[in-house]
């Protein structure tokens, strides 16, 4: 149980550290892309604060994933490993753009990380509460 705290303590402040230092240098990255035109680098920051914000959610499903490896659970490693991806990010590319056009396409991949999150928050606490009977 102590490992899991520890475990996702540290990569959550690896991931919290490497988003925040993106988020403080994101106008000079954005006009790397966007070049001169400020609307698009104005567009790419706004998007890209929403992307990097959710992206440290969705990275606990990667954190999880790792410590059902190292416990030999290898159903659930599986699970939290493509859930982003596979379970919620590609399915939700589908129908959200139903609903709200280009917007759903934006909105897809911080939705599946939010999904993501909730999905390996549930698993982790379980595993951490049976971890605390034994």
């Amino acid at each position: 149980a102590k490992t899991i705290k520890t475990a996702i303590l540290q990569g959550g402040l690896a991931i919290v550290t490497v988003v925040a230092l993106v988020l403080l240098f994101i106008e000079p990255i954005s006009g790397i892309f966007a070049g001169t035109d400020q609307e698009l680098a104005r567009t790419c920051m706004d998007i890209s604060k929403i992307f990097l914000l959710m992206y440290a959610f969705g990275t606990m499903s990667m954190l999880v994933s790792g410590y059902y490896v190292a416990v030999e659970k290898v159903g659930l490693s599986i699970l939290t490993a493509v859930s982003r991806i596979i379970l919620f990010a590609v399915p939700l590319l589908f129908i959200l753009p139903h609903f709200w056009g280009i917007q759903g396409i934006w909105i897809a991949q911080p939705s599946a990380d939010i999904l993501a999150f909730a999905l390996s928050t549930m698993l982790i606490l379980r595993e951490y509460h049976l971890l605390k009977q034994q």
